[in-house]
């Protein structure tokens, strides 16, 4: 090889090298342009079905529910076509809430790290770290997110192991969180911070991502001293909207979909709570101003999110309020084709529900009259047909 050649490959490594193209700490091989290009083209489907990347497609047994695997595909669908900067899940104990901000936070930082050179391509600083916040209710449990729930996910990555293996041994670390790191570093200088967008700040780091883990749990203090222009100190609200902040501030979400480039996302996840918590107020919001609250928002009941052969085949509507099974009378068990509808005067051709004081009524609108209240609808899927259940309040 003649000094022009040996000259010229040098030039080439030294390119890629800048560009993010080489072997890291603790890989198996050296990351190159033909690998960016080839994962790139990689599906969410791909990523969430290859034994290569996530390897959780569902086999009746084990694997990603495919409820939730739907989220997530209608997820990244849905943010090609709108800016989307919060996705909140909320309901019941069970459903994977903290598996699918996980698997979001998975493919925010693949995504990224992939990119020849995410810095130049967002207009940063040469070396500007850039983060994925993971908030919880303390220290300790947002340690525990992401050094017991998220790093487990990685190391089980062959992705990440072959190519962007991260800075940490997960077999030597003990379980008292206190000894855990104080971060979780990729190449490139991605990073995952278990703590606040003002923490991650103070380190240097850019907010690009986050979850906040429980957010209906995070406390409501009133008359507290960090907030003395309000009555109360809500720090679910000022968590989310510092975090949210921080991110347009680097990666200004509305700029960015203007020109086709990808932005963050803040996961928001709790157990459901009352009409006033946290996460429904934002699902209000996001009702109220649709496509504008820049919000997708999931809630789900657990039958509605795990496999429908977990749970009994028989189906029937509750009355959460007065605390018992709404009754109903076929016309097959009862002729009631002669009677009316103790409400509306409807002939009870198809049967009856037995409302307040045994009165026989056409449906459940005048099951809800039998007790002078109002109802809130509550939504059930089972067996690919979509049922109504009803609250009934007096």
């Amino acid at each position: 090889m003649n000094l022009k050649d040996l000259i010229q490959k040098e030039l080439v490594s030294f390119t890629d090298e800048q560009d993010g193209f080489r072997k890291f700490p603790r890989a198996k091989f050296a990351f190159s342009r033909e690998r960016a290009e080839e994962f790139s083209r990689v599906s969410i489907e791909t990523i969430l079905d290859d034994k290569y990347f996530l390897g959780l497609k569902w086999n009746g047994n084990q694997g990603l529910y495919p409820a939730l695997k739907d989220v997530l595909i209608e997820l990244y669908e849905e943010r090609k076509k709108r800016i989307i900067t919060t996705f909140i899940f909320t309901g019941g104990i069970g459903l994977g809430k903290s598996v699918v901000s996980n698997i979001i936070t998975y493919i925010e930082l693949f995504q990224l790290i992939i990119m020849p050179d995410h810095c130049s391509y967002y207009g940063l600083t040469s070396g500007t770290n850039v983060c994925f916040i993971m908030l919880s209710r303390d220290e300790n449990k947002a340690k525990r997110v992401t050094f017991r729930k998220f790093l487990p996910i990685i190391y089980n990555s062959k992705v990440f192991q072959d190519y962007f293996p991260p800075q940490i041994d997960m077999e030597k670390m003990s379980d008292n969180p206190r000894t855990f790191p104080s971060d979780l570093r990729f190449p490139k200088g991605l990073v995952v911070f278990p703590g606040t967008g003002h923490a991650a700040s103070i380190l240097g780091f850019d907010v690009f991502g986050a979850t906040v883990d429980e957010a209906n749990d995070l406390q409501v203090v009133e008359h507290s001293k960090k907030n003395v222009i309000k009555s109360e100190y809500d720090a679910a609200g000022e968590a989310y909207n510092e975090i949210l902040g921080r991110m347009d501030s680097r990666f200004p979400y509305e700029s960015l979909h203007r020109q086709g480039k990808k932005h963050g996302i803040c996961c928001l996840i709790g157990q459901t709570r009352g009409p006033d918590s946290f996460l429904e107020r934002k699902i209000r919001e996001a009702e109220m101003l649709g496509d504008a609250s820049h919000i997708f928002y999931v809630r789900k009941a657990r039958w509605e999110s795990q496999p429908r052969e977990r749970f009994s085949k028989e189906e029937f509507i509750f009355d959460i309020t007065q605390g018992r099974i709404v009754e109903f009378i076929s016309k097959e068990e009862r002729d009631l084709s002669e009677n009316k509808c103790e409400i509306c005067n409807t002939l009870l051709k198809h049967g009856a529900y037995i409302g307040n004081n045994g009165k026989l009524v056409c449906c459940l609108d005048c099951y809800e009259e039998t007790f002078f209240g109002k109802s809130e609808i509550v939504k059930e899927k089972s067996s690919g047909l979509r049922k109504r259940i009803r609250r009934i309040g007096i």
